[in-house]
């Protein structure tokens, strides 16, 4: 098979994916599925940040971590289908103006050059509870690559191995301690 059929082989399969991933999506772009359009953009990540530390969302949030009540576990709203990641979810992909400080990058770095996190996926409730998990985790491991004892560096930045959105969530946690 020649380059030339491979390259329009591989083409004919980004468009029927594309159309299967149109016809997947429910009304106002709404995922109707689990197996609706789940792949995220470099844009998504910074999008969840941008909502995980609004004023709606920042206190529910930060207590996520909190030892749940037998209440809460019997009636599951310790995971990916309680109701704080719903609320998240109707949130993320609600279409807010351009210049709305959720779709705005609220820190200044060169990691984050070609962010935009109005650049909306309609992801399901489980896939914003991983991504979030999968962001705690990367952050926990440059903290601890950063406070590692013996290493004399003072620049959180540089242990975060080129992942701009574990230096973003940094910021934000930075920014709500004051």
């Amino acid at each position: 098979m020649k380059k030339d059929e491979r390259i329009a082989i591989l083409k004919q399969h980004d468009d029927a994916q594309a159309a299967m991933d149109g016809i997947m999506l429910g009304d106002a772009g709404l995922t109707t599925g689990t197996n609706a359009v789940s792949k995220r953009t470099k844009h998504c990540p910074y999008r969840l940040i941008n909502f995980l530390f609004s004023d709606e969302f920042a206190t529910r949030y930060s207590q996520t971590g909190d030892t749940a009540s037998r209440a809460a576990l019997d009636s599951k709203q310790t995971n990916a289908k309680s109701n704080f990641w719903q609320e998240v979810r109707e949130s993320y992909v609600h279409i807010f103006p351009k210049t709305h400080e959720r779709n705005l990058v609220m820190f200044d770095d060169e990691l984050f050059r070609g962010i935009d996190p109005s650049v909306t996926k309609p992801h399901p409730p489980e896939k914003l509870f991983a991504m979030a998990k999968e962001l705690t985790q990367k952050y926990f491991a440059a903290e601890q690559r950063f406070t590692k004892c013996g290493q004399h560096e003072n620049e959180f930045r540089n242990f975060v191995e080129n992942q701009g959105v574990v230096l973003y969530l940094r910021k934000w946690l930075k920014s709500a301690e004051h």
